[in-house]
């Protein structure tokens, strides 16, 4: 089954998966070599996208958090389950929140990209200052790696910063933005303050 065309239709065609299919795509996650292979990424997407959050498909989707799974696939699992299923249980922030302490790590590089993004939508959802504060963290880091002009920071820094300015777009129900430059990724950074959660009163 070819999982990348099964998500396309999916999302542009209102697909509707069928048994057979929702089968398939079991069997291939519940192989313990899936979380070798880069089709995993698409056939999580599909299986999130046509399913609910029952335990069972929780716990398939999640082996693939493992740090044996390819990075590829890693990061399809981070999206699905905390930004489709929306599951923020203590060990789901807990687990974002480690994810953020390594966003240097180039191992890491596209499902880094998906914890930034699964944390600003689970900061913005359920108004958590814990991942503000290590979103915070983690564009201090990927900002001052830039200043040593490494080109991997650089990227991922506009990335977050493009992630950052686009989640508090949705939230406000705004046009997103596109950017591709440093310079208007430290206009987002200079500011992070206003994309941000203000810190918690004591």
């Amino acid at each position: 089954m070819n999982f990348s065309d099964l998500f396309q239709r999916i999302k542009h065609e209102n697909h509707q998966v069928t048994a057979k299919e929702r089968d398939q795509i079991t069997q291939f996650l519940k192989d313990s070599d899936s979380i070798f292979k880069a089709e995993a990424h698409a056939a999580i997407y599909v299986l999130c996208l046509s399913s609910e959050p029952t335990p069972e498909n929780v716990t398939l989707v999640e082996r693939f958090l493992s740090e044996q799974t390819i990075d590829y696939a890693r990061a399809g699992a981070i999206s699905c389950l905390f930004t489709i299923w929306n599951l923020a249980e203590e060990r789901h922030v807990a687990y974002v929140l480690d994810a953020l302490g390594r966003v240097l790590d180039e191992e890491r590089d596209v499902s880094s990209t998906a914890a930034i993004g699964s944390a600003l939508h689970m900061m913005h959802t359920g108004g958590r200052h814990d991942l503000s504060l290590a979103l915070s963290h983690a564009l201090d880091d990927l900002y001052h790696a830039t200043l040593q002009e490494d080109e991997f920071a650089v990227n991922l820094f506009i990335t977050a910063c493009l992630h950052v300015t686009n989640a508090r777009a949705r939230r406000m129900e705004r046009r997103p933005t596109y950017f591709h430059t440093i310079d208007e990724a430290l206009h987002v950074y200079l500011d992070k303050g206003a994309y941000l959660l203000s810190p918690p009163l004591h």
